[in-house]
């Protein structure tokens, strides 16, 4: 059967057996002032439920941290997550095992890991990173979270570079 034999087709199934049964429901709901009104109201309902329930917008995140470089520069790196609104501090943990121990059981959905050089590359204004974990399990506030330390990464090792003093940050907030 070629493809303008099954178009065709398709066309008289639909012309035969669907529209006449549309047409039927079509005349029923208008003559029937209480479906009418079902089949507007309760998909406006949903709509405005819906529409209010679902939030993308990620905030106070549930954090837990390592500070292995436990600077003042760490410090101010942690102080900007805290005032983005998007992380909220929960946790300091003392080792590795801690950290993933508060992630696996739900106490943080974002751990970060900073390294104990943090301070000396950022003064010797050398490459530095840090280890971010997330819980994967809201794919939603992994991304937005992974997206929020970058940029702030982003932002902090800009104003260093820029200021050229180490251990300064300017006062403003990501």
């Amino acid at each position: 059967m070629t493809v303008a034999a099954s178009i065709s087709s398709l066309q008289n199934f639909i012309l035969r057996e669907v529209k006449p049964v549309l047409l039927k429901e079509w005349i029923h709901i208008f003559n029937d002032t209480t479906t009418l009104r079902i089949a507007i109201i309760i998909p406006l309902f949903q709509l405005l439920i819906f529409g209010f329930a679902i939030n993308n917008e990620v905030r106070n995140v549930r954090t837990a941290v390592l500070d292995q470089d436990r600077s003042k520069q760490s410090r101010q790196f942690l102080d900007r997550m805290e005032a983005s609104t998007y992380f909220n501090i929960k946790e300091y943990a003392s080792s590795k095992s801690e950290l993933l121990d508060s992630l696996v059981s739900g106490k943080a959905q974002v751990g970060i890991v900073i390294p104990p050089d943090y301070s000396r590359s950022l003064a010797g204004k050398k490459t530095t990173s840090l280890q971010l974990l997330l819980d994967g399990s809201d794919s939603t506030v992994a991304n937005q979270a992974a997206s929020a330390v970058q940029q702030l990464g982003v932002n902090v090792s800009s104003e260093y570079m820029l200021n050229g003093r180490q251990g300064s940050l300017s006062s403003q907030n990501s």
